[in-house]
């Protein structure tokens, strides 16, 4: 029965059934990395401004000059970040939803293929 869904859907068959459906929620680790790069940056840019205030750099045109520029690169560097992340959220499946790659070579071997993981997943039923 999984084969017969999970064809369809570009998954491996021998994933469990509805398997794109159970992970589709889910986050590679790829994308935590960046969600925690992205937490630093919003902290350094807090740091950035509170450090700023607390040692007088707007009284200097230079200092203040300097400040500008370094909370821009981190503005700039943020709203990349948030744009990654928000273009690998509308991509398609992912290799964690389909698996690794299956095809078959003629519509009876997929035919055999499905009976055989049919008939192997029934006789684990019956012990």
């Amino acid at each position: 029965m999984p084969a017969s869904e999970n064809i369809p859907n570009g998954v491996n068959p021998y994933y469990p059934r509805m398997w794109n459906l159970r992970v589709d929620g889910l986050i590679d680790q790829q994308e935590v990395l960046k969600i925690g790069h992205l937490a630093y940056l919003k902290k350094r840019r807090i740091d950035l401004g509170r450090m700023g205030y607390d040692h007088h750099w707007y009284r200097s045109p230079f200092l203040s000059l300097l400040w500008r520029v370094a909370m821009n690169r981190v503005n700039h560097a943020i709203y990349e970040l948030n744009s990654e992340i928000q273009n690998e959220g509308e991509k398609g499946s992912t290799y964690l939803q389909t698996g690794p790659a299956f095809s078959y070579d003629s519509s009876c071997d997929r035919i055999i293929e499905s009976y055989s993981v049919d008939s192997d997943s029934e006789a684990q039923a019956r012990r």
